[in-house]
């Protein structure tokens, strides 16, 4: 796919991951990634990465919607200077090292999700 296509498929995901309505008590990735272009940044790094590393699935033939798939069976993996790419533009979009750590903490924490962190 061409880069322009790449940016597209980024963009989709992450309108709609801006878009989605949460419950009231629950802000989902709009808590750390509060502006479009701020979510745009950090899924088009995800996107790319994945992309890259042979592990982009579009969900059918019409692109209705994309997977990542990782770990065994899988098939490609993300290089390391993609996933250092990947890193240092999760932290741009999360604006520095400090939210990035309260955002790391929040996707592992003690059985909760981000949602609720």
């Amino acid at each position: 796919m061409s880069s322009k296509q790449i940016e597209e498929i980024s963009r989709q995901v992450a309108d709609a991951f801006y878009e989605y309505r949460y419950n009231e008590e629950d802000t989902g990735l709009i808590g750390f990634l509060p502006t479009r272009e701020a979510v745009f940044t950090y899924i088009h790094a995800i996107v790319q990465a994945a992309y890259k590393g042979g592990v982009l699935y579009a969900a059918s033939d019409h692109h209705e919607g994309y997977l990542i798939l990782s770990g065994e069976g899988a098939g490609g993996r993300i290089g390391f200077f993609d996933g250092m790419r990947m890193i240092f533009a999760e932290k741009k979009a999360l604006g520095g090292f400090r939210n990035m750590k309260k955002f790391i903490r929040a996707c592992f924490s003690d059985g909760g999700t981000i949602e609720t962190y």
